[in-house]
């Protein structure tokens, strides 16, 4: 027989095999359908699809071809989607994980979703028939969860709202994972929501504050347990609030300032806390939208309300952790809905206008009213000049509360002379080294920080530093240092000493008109007003309560831009004068983690302590206002040798004080070498955390019960010029006159 004859035989019998494979598979998966399969013009493939959509089950449809491998590739169809109900399948489809490599999720060009499975054309067995079962029962169960989650979201999600509609409208969730910091926070919301706890949401924009609540709505609905609605009306009394939680669909978010409480202020605290005591007895957990203030003003208000922090619990949300290019495509998004379908070249180059401004800083986090303003242009009118309308939108300073001031003052000149002479040609150095021991680092840091802030920064801003370290490493004492070098004043404020957002305010702005002693004005009103020059030592930041911490740093922060203090009544009082120290310690104990290194040397550089030390400010304060206040300078924890220095220096200057106290003539004061280090190893002062507040107490003591009994007359008796300070062979302090 001819080898062409045989080739041809042989091709036959794989075609035919090939065939009948594909028929075994066709008869299989025809168990698994309500709908006829039937074979295509070469029955190299079929396909078959449910006509009567009220017949709908797990699958609708089955399309399988020879693919170019020469396995068949079947695609199963689930369910078909509108353009509504896709935002809400992009989440779902990371749920077909579950369904392994060999079926990816797809979605075709005709909205179907589908899934597709590869299978080999060896004549089914008992072993892959089983196989195949086990994939097709996976992607029923998986059909069966896109009925009802998708069912119950976005495609229904009008009509659930259908009933509620004049006071409630849906959120429609983000059409993807934000990742990061915000999808975190959107599962801890969602975690608290569900164990009846309410959220409040402080955001100052309301763009970012909308985008948040989508990410949020995404979540419930990834969780498949509710929807989101937000109230519409501009008022809410509070006794319908209950009524209008039990009739939504799912939760509710609600401008905390459309709250009605409808009595007056005195009584609010009870009002607010039997609010709150509602909710949870009812288990109708919320969310409350809206600023830091306006929180506040509603929430916090009123005599005697005692705080809890878990009513309602609260989130803040930082511009600058969710960044502008997914409230852009947010925005514009939402715009497309109210300005109808727009050509896809002019999106297109809407969305690289956006783009452009938001890499180049053209629109600040606090303009981001002026985002959505700009797309609705953009979209009206192909003409619309960008740069243009930003500049019209920013160029509007006057409202009903008052005109916009801008700063235009600058540094007092003989203030600026002062700075220039003491910190660029004097010897600050020297004078600083005959009063502080040790922290060579950061005082060096200090001085040249101030030096290229004198020469280089505008004279309309104030001067500012941060320091961190545990407490007792130096902080304050290089803050009165400088002050007593420039011989201006120096004024501290202790953040954690308000344990109030309202207390806060008073202290540092004053009181509105109609509070007490409202008339009185704030500390940094008193401090900017009452010296041409001051070192403001703002302490214990870390220390004080999140809400005061944050007002504290919204505060500064507009300070530090704008070189103006705003105070409660709205006099704009001039800031530019001052020197602004922050002083922190890291919470958590990360003060001694960020010192710690691996392995044998522990010993880290300084400039590693002062990286990771920057990671964790940026993690205690808003990007921005952790940016405008600057590296940190880091005080390490005292060596011995310089404890050992603190101390004798502690000595001269507790018994140089005690002369002076007692009005007798000064002496010197002579310690003998060694004394420091036999007093160190003698006392408990060996633990590297020990900082010199401590060491200043404990020397006092020693200096105390060293100095005789009738140390005033053996002082005036004595023909010595010097004070001698050793120790005794108990290694105990010995005063000698």
């Amino acid at each position: 027989m001819p080898l062409s004859n045989v080739k041809d035989i042989h091709e036959k019998e794989a075609e035919l095999k090939l065939l009948t494979t594909i028929n075994q598979v066709k008869n299989f998966l025809s168990t698994h359908v309500t709908f006829p399969l039937n074979f295509s013009g070469d029955r190299k493939g079929f396909s078959g699809t449910v006509l009567d959509k009220e017949h709908y089950t797990e699958i609708i449809s089955m399309n399988a071809r020879l693919a170019d491998d020469d396995r068949l590739l079947v695609e199963i169809g689930l369910s078909r989607i509108d353009e509504n109900t896709l935002v809400f399948l992009k989440a779902l489809l990371k749920e077909l994980t579950l369904l392994g490599d060999k079926v990816p999720a797809l979605v075709t060009e005709n909205d179907l979703v589908a899934v597709e499975m590869r299978i080999g054309m060896e004549a089914l067995g008992p072993t892959r028939i089983a196989l195949i079962n086990t994939t097709i029962e996976q992607i029923k169960l998986f059909s069966r969860f896109i009925r009802e989650s998708v069912g119950n979201s976005s495609s229904d999600l009008t009509k659930q709202y259908e009933q509620v509609k004049s006071f409630l409208s849906p959120v429609h969730p983000l059409d993807k994972d934000p990742g990061g910091t915000i999808g975190r926070m959107a599962r801890e919301i969602g975690d608290m929501l569900d164990a009846g706890i309410s959220v409040a949401i402080c955001c100052d924009t309301i763009l970012f504050t909308d985008f948040f609540l989508a990410v949020i709505a995404r979540e419930l609905m990834d969780r498949r347990i509710s929807s989101l609605g937000k109230y519409k009306d501009a008022m809410l009394p509070i006794k319908n609030l209950l009524e209008i939680l039990t009739k939504a669909p799912g939760y509710v978010c609600i401008q905390s300032i459309a709250l009605s409480f409808g009595s007056n202020p005195y009584d609010r605290a009870e009002e607010t806390d039997a609010l709150m005591s509602l909710l949870t007895m009812e288990r109708k957990a919320m969310i409350f939208a809206g600023s830091q203030s306006e929180h506040s003003s509603v929430l916090g208000s009123g005599q005697g309300r005692q705080p809890n922090p878990l009513r309602p619990v609260i989130v803040r949300i930082k511009e600058e952790e969710i960044g502008w290019d997914a409230v852009m495509s947010f925005a514009l998004y939402h715009e497309l809905k109210y300005h109808g379908p727009v050509e896809q070249p002019r999106l297109t180059e809407i969305e690289n206008i956006l783009d452009d401004i938001t890499r180049n800083n053209r629109l600040r986090y606090a303009d981001a009213g002026q985002a959505v303003p700009l797309i609705s242009a953009l979209l009206r009118d192909e003409e619309t000049d960008p740069g243009e309308f930003l500049g019209l939108l920013s160029s509007q300073k006057e409202s009903f509360r008052g005109i916009k001031r801008v700063n235009t003052q600058r540094r007092n000149p003989d203030l600026q002379e002062l700075l220039y002479n003491a910190l660029v040609r004097g010897d600050i150095m020297k004078y600083i080294r005959s009063r502080l021991v040790g922290q060579e680092n950061a005082i060096e840091l200090t001085i040249k920080r101030l030096q290229r802030m004198i020469r280089f920064s505008s004279t309309g801003k104030p001067l500012q530093l941060l320091f961190q370290g545990i407490p007792g490493v130096g902080k304050s004492e290089l803050s009165k240092c400088l002050a007593d070098y420039l011989q201006i004043p120096i004024v501290s404020i202790s953040a954690a000493s308000s344990t109030s957002l309202h207390e806060a305010k008073s202290m540092l702005l004053g009181s509105g008109r109609g509070y007490v002693q409202s008339y009185l004005p704030g500390k940094l009103e008193v401090v900017a007003k009452t010296s041409p020059g001051c070192v403001l030592e703002v302490a214990d930041l870390d220390h004080a309560p999140p809400e005061v911490r944050g007002f504290y740093a919204d505060t500064f922060l507009d300070i530090l831009q704008e070189g103006v203090i705003q105070t409660a009544i709205g006099e704009v009082v001039s800031a530019v004068n001052l020197i602004i120290i922050f002083t922190i310690n890291l919470p958590g104990g990360m003060d001694s983690q960020v010192l710690r290194g691996l392995g044998f040397n522990s010993e880290l550089q300084y400039g590693e302590v002062v990286s990771r030390t920057e990671k964790e400010v940026k993690k205690m304060f808003s990007g921005a206002f952790a940016r405008r206040i600057g590296t940190p300078i880091v005080f390490r924890p005292f060596t011995i040798p310089e404890k050992k220095g603190i101390i004798e220096m502690t000595i001269k200057t507790k018994l140089l004080t005690c002369v002076e106290n007692m009005g007798l003539p000064p002496r010197e004061v002579s310690i003998k070498t060694g004394t420091g280090s036999e007093l160190l190893s003698s006392i408990s002062m060996v633990d590297n955390t020990l900082g010199a507040t401590r060491i200043y107490d404990m020397v006092e003591e020693l200096v105390d019960h060293a100095l005789p009994v009738d140390f005033e007359s053996m002082y005036n008796s004595s023909t010595s010029k010097s004070i001698n300070v050793s120790t005794n062979s108990r290694n105990k302090l010995k005063i000698i006159i």
